[in-house]
Order: structure tokens, then sequence, then C-alpha cells
């Protein structure tokens, strides 16, 4: 594991050399929906916070990468670091995707909780895999039925098909939280783009009859 790690670490390094530092927007804000349905799922679509430079990666035909993270802030918190979100994370996805030009459709390889492959024909059906952010365990849905903030950080990067198939090697491998956050951090840290500290409101829950 620590030379696979020290491996992973010096392919960062030496691309982060040959590219600018990460770009931070400024706080952005949208709102997440509740879901209908036999259980309580927060739901918080990012795909509208790409930069058109990200959309031409993700559409390019090359192998892209992204990372979202999902935290909720804390009362009197109104956002909190990249580097937190990824550590407080609530909900994580990382995706490989690539345009298939010829087929017209995206190939995207799911690599969170083990991985999964998936042939996807329209952008909103992939952004609903891999740009969106999802609550549904009883613990956290329940924190926010009053209503709330959260906060997301999403970074979409590009890579070589080398860099892609010994990320993609290694990150499968991984199984704990803790490897995921790990990988989403250092690939934020290399993104030429990145959607960082969106703020998210959450609208409280109407009661029945209310």
């Amino acid at each position: 594991m620590k030379r696979i790690l020290i491996m992973i670490a010096a392919l960062f390094a030496t691309t982060a050399m040959a590219q600018s530092p990460a770009g931070t927007q400024g706080t952005l804000v949208t709102t997440a929906t509740w879901q209908q349905g036999p259980h309580q799922v927060l739901s918080a679509p990012l795909h509208d916070f790409l930069t058109p430079k990200q959309l031409d990666m993700i559409n390019s035909g090359f192998p892209t990468y992204s990372a979202l993270s999902v935290a909720i802030l804390n009362p009197g918190e109104t956002s909190i670091s990249e580097e937190d979100v990824v550590r407080r994370a609530v909900y994580q996805v990382n995706c490989s995707v690539t345009f298939d030009t010829w087929m017209e459709q995206y190939d995207v390889e799911k690599l969170t909780a083990g991985g999964k492959h998936l042939e996807i024909k329209r952008f909103a059906d992939y952004a609903d895999e891999c740009l969106t952010g999802f609550i549904s365990d009883h613990e956290n849905t329940k924190k926010l039925h009053g209503g709330g903030l959260l906060v997301a950080s999403l970074v979409v990067k590009q890579t070589s098909p080398e860099e892609t198939a010994k990320i993609k090697a290694w990150l499968v491998r991984q199984q704990s939280g803790l490897m995921q956050g790990l990988f989403s951090h250092m690939l934020g840290e290399l993104a030429l783009n990145a959607s960082a500290n969106v703020v998210v409101r959450v609208p409280a829950i109407k009661q029945n009859g209310g």
C-alpha cells in the first residue's frame, strides 16, 4: 500500500508541475430538493456550476475525472474549505467519463464503492450519476428536516490515458472512505478549474396538513 501511495503521489506531483494552480470560484448558491418516495432523499444537482471549459473537457472524447463531495454545514457556518468538505463529507462520488463520439454516449466508470460501468446516452443522466449530491441515510436526513445548509466541492480534471489507467487501477482497489477522500483531495489540488464552496440551501420538509 505504501509503495502504491508513493507512486500515485509522485505521479500527481509530476503532473502538477505542468499545470496551473487550482482555480476556485467565488461562493455559489443553489437549492436542494426533497424527492418523493418511500424513503426521504435529498438531491442537489451541481452540473449547472460547471464552467464552459469543464463541459468541454467532459464532451471532448478524452478521459475526464470528476470528484464530488458534499458536507453538512453546522449552525453558524456559511462555508468551509475544500479540504474540510472532503473530510466531513456525507456523500462522495468519483467518476471517470469518456464521451464516445462515434456511439454518441458517455462511457462512465463510477469509482466509488467498488466501481460500476455505465453506458449513458444523455448528459442529464450522466450528471445524475456523477454530478449530483444525494443524502438518503436516516441520520443525516433527520438533521435536515427543518432545513439547513450543505456545501459541495465539485472538481473536474482531464487526464491522459496513461494517467487514467494508473489512477483507476489504484483507486478501485481502495475500499475505505479515507482513501476515497484522499483521492478527492489530491485531485482537487490539481484541477485547472474547480466549482468549489457551492452552498446548497435545504428547504424544510412540509409537515402533513401544514
